[in-house]
């Protein structure tokens, strides 16, 4: 189970609209054509500074370990005694590999994640 997300809406001509793209109209005089990632994972905090355009896979990647995680590793499951990192990148999963122990697993994840989305990666 994941944390509800909770973001500012605001009505407009009886029309709701989220804030932060709001915001992003506001900033940049165009309507954002995809997702708006907020860097902390606040959907409360609109400042510029916390907002930047993502795709569906980098929100996915900017997203904290889920509640309902049981090795308390993103990007970690438990296979028999083992530990199995992956990680979705374009919508295709991939297996990173099976290790020992739930660390070992998680550094896969780690590595992978940084290469292939950068500043988006959000590992803990």
């Amino acid at each position: 189970m994941c944390k509800k997300v909770v973001y500012w809406r605001i009505t407009i001509a009886n029309k709701n609209y989220l804030a932060h793209r709001l915001a992003v109209l506001y900033v940049t005089g165009e309507w954002p054509p995809d997702l708006v990632d907020h860097w902390d994972n606040d959907g409360l905090n609109n400042r510029w500074s916390n907002l930047r355009m993502a795709s569906r896979s980098q929100n996915a990647a900017n997203s904290p370990v889920r509640s309902d995680n049981k090795t308390g590793y993103k990007g970690v499951s438990r296979r028999g005694k083992r530990f199995v990192a992956g990680i979705e990148f374009n919508g295709k999963r991939k297996t990173l590999g099976t290790f020992d122990t739930p660390q070992d697993a998680h550094a896969a994840y780690v590595s992978a994640a940084k290469r292939h989305f950068h500043d988006f990666a959000r590992t803990a």
